[in-house]
């Protein structure tokens, strides 16, 4: 299908700047899957959507057959422009009704009409322009085209297009104070393909003062009652799946199975698993002379990475909620649009107002504004641990609670044993996959001396099934780095690494980006553990594989770090065990054993303060009160 011919041209030129015209040229002449897929023209980002119509004339418009029936809305600097041009089979425009909202229609001979507002769709023609379906005001710089094209009605109604242009706050869908936006990047392809409000200050007063006011008839609610809320949001959450995987494809540049299971449908998991687990957790205890009350802490700002757009939030929004907490979220600036559908859910699930609100904008503005605000009770953050540090301290100005979720570089000892690929593959997995952008990823690889060259050389074949490319692709496992300032970070420590005389098993220097932000998994040997590389965390697709004499020597490698947040041991199950209870870490698996949902997920030393996950996650939004009412 294509977005209009010349003859459309001819008609809108008369009424629209040359700048709008000239996009809107270039919009008539490309098919609307390469628009969809480009994502922008000029300085305009492009959407393609469809609405749903019974009417037949407007199906056949669809083929092409009878007529050209296609809607270009484009936005610009607070002004708008709808463009309507139905057509005959000659090409000839066909009239229009504005003032008793009806279009009509030579088809076949016959005429017939429809309702906008019937059909779903409604424009306005207000002014005196007399252009068939045509009306602007003063003329402005286009930021954003629409191009909305008619398809037969479905079953169920037509999903919304998401409005990214506006914040979540008390119930409803607000513009951004500051009326300025970020773009968002497709890392894989480098176009700026959508964008969010730059919040501010006075956003984040507006959602902590919604959030304060809603606290305490949410929080009076029996666990019961949220728990019912809740999963009505899982319900309408889990409708989103597609959508979900397709935006965090987008922003992320995760290849699409990636996206699919760890992304997307993992967080089902968890959310299932929060709301089987909140009746079991301990909200009253009973002392020999008192009574101890668990009660949800208050506004809790929540502020997420850009790593798991998705898995982040949901680790904290989910059982802050549940504990009769509201949120104000915070994502990443760099991937902030999955955040929209969980809004979206909750406003579907019919959250009171207030409950959940959602602000986006830079860290160092939002993110600071929350952590200072002095009706927030406690600050949530996942992050760097640099970045943990700067918003700890801001919220302990006001004595807030503060849940940290920081860095890592977590390692993995392989003990002497018949098997290596198993292990050889469970670190491929949790330092290549998501490009290495994983705070628990198994960034040093522990092996024994005496087997080195043997576990080298299967290192390099199993890394040739690790593929980089486009991650719509899906055969691809391995997408582009987050965004420019991640791969110029990564590509430092690759040349940090070489420097310091680390030897590279496979990959190099990436060169300069011109289609994606992509680098190719790097994997260095002969590292000593005081080198940079093997202490700073990376977070992109590169190893460093130590190797060690003795048990004792591989435990006192793997805690010779200022991190502590995760850890692996391959080997008899017994000695793995043993020197696992040795590791200095929040979590340690053994062998292939899977991650559990309920159990505490967090770090020692400098990977964070607290812990998500589970029960364990849910009490670390709650405060204890201790009531004396018995008698000695």
């Amino acid at each position: 299908m294509y977005i209009g011919t010349i003859h459309d041209l001819k008609y809108i030129k008369q009424v629209v700047d040359p700048e709008l015209f000239a996009v809107l040229e270039e919009a008539a002449h490309t098919d609307v899957k390469t628009l969809a897929k480009k994502g922008n023209i000029g300085n305009a980002t492009v959407k393609v959507v469809t609405f749903t119509t019974k009417n037949r004339s407007l199906l056949k418009a669809e083929s092409h057959k009878n007529c050209i029936d296609i809607i270009i809305e484009a936005e610009s600097d607070g002004e708008e422009w709808y463009g309507w041009t139905p057509r005959n089979k000659a090409g000839d425009v066909i009239g229009a009704d504005p003032e008793n909202d009806a279009y009509y229609y030579d088809t076949e001979g016959k005429e017939s009409s429809f309702s906008l507002k019937k059909d779903g769709f409604l424009m306005f023609f207000p002014g005196d322009v007399h252009v068939p379906g045509w009306h602007r005001r003063e003329p402005a710089h286009v930021t954003k085209i629409i191009i909305k094209v008619p398809c037969r009605a479905a079953k169920k109604e037509p999903r919304p297009v998401m409005d990214y242009d506006k914040l979540y706050i008390n119930g409803e869908w607000v513009l951004g104070a500051s009326g300025r936006f970020i773009d968002v990047e497709n890392p894989a392809t480098l176009e700026l393909f959508d964008r969010v409000p730059e919040g501010n200050e006075e956003d984040i007063d507006k959602a902590v003062n919604a959030a304060a006011d809603a606290f305490p008839a949410w929080s009076g609610l029996t666990l019961a009652r949220r728990i019912r809320y809740m999963k009505r949001f899982l319900s309408v959450f889990k409708s989103q799946e597609n959508e979900l995987i397709d935006i965090t494809v987008k922003e992320l540049g995760s290849p699409l199975g990636f996206a699919k299971t760890s992304q997307v449908e993992y967080q089902y998991t968890r959310t299932a698993s929060y709301i089987e687990l909140a009746p079991s957790v301990p909200m009253k205890e009973k002392l020999p002379l008192s009574t101890v009350y668990r009660e949800p802490v208050g506004v809790v700002g929540c502020i997420t990475p850009w790593n798991y757009p998705l898995g982040q939030v949901i680790q904290k929004i989910i059982p802050a909620l549940l504990m009769g907490n509201t949120v104000v979220l915070k994502p990443s600036q760099h991937t902030p649009l999955s955040a929209f559908y969980l809004a979206k859910a909750f406003e579907k699930a019919k959250f009171p107002k207030g409950v959940f609100n959602l602000v986006t904008g830079r860290g160092g503005q939002v993110g600071n504004a929350l952590a200072i605000h002095p009706r927030v009770n406690m600050i949530s953050f996942t992050g760097s641990t640099a970045g943990g540090i700067t918003v700890g301290k801001h919220a302990l100005e006001g004595v807030k609670r503060i849940s940290l979720e920081l860095g890592g570089k977590s390692p993995y000892i392989v003990l002497k044993n018949d098997n290596y690929d198993d292990p050889i593959r469970n670190v491929f997995n949790s330092i290549f996959l998501n490009s290495g952008q994983t705070c628990t990823a198994f960034s040093r690889m522990l092996i024994p001396e005496n087997e080195a060259e043997k576990i080298y050389g299967r290192m390099k074949e199993i890394a040739a099934e690790y593929i980089v490319g486009d991650p719509y692709d899906p055969s691809v496992k391995i997408g582009p780095l987050a965004s420019k300032a991640q791969f110029d970070k990564v590509k430092g420590f690759i040349e940090k690494g070489i420097q310091s005389g680390a030897q590279l098993l496979i990959g190099g220097v990436p060169e300069e980006p011109t289609k994606g932000y992509y680098i190719d998994p790097v994997i260095f040997i002969g590292v000593d553990n005081a080198m940079e590389i093997a202490q700073k965390e990376i977070f992109g697709p590169v190893l460093c594989v130590i190797t060690y004499k003795t048990a004792d020597e591989a435990i006192a490698i793997a805690n010779d770090t200022a991190y502590g947040l995760n850890a692996g041991v391959f080997g008899p199950k017994k000695e793995a065990l043993a020197i696992a209870r040795k590791i200095e870490a929040g979590n340690v698996y053994v062998n292939n054993s899977p991650r559990d949902v309920a159990a505490p997920f967090g770090g020692y030393k400098e990977s964070g303060i607290g812990r998500e996950g589970g029960i364990y996650g849910m009490l670390e939004f709650t405060q204890q009160k201790a009531i004396f009412n018995k008698k000695a």
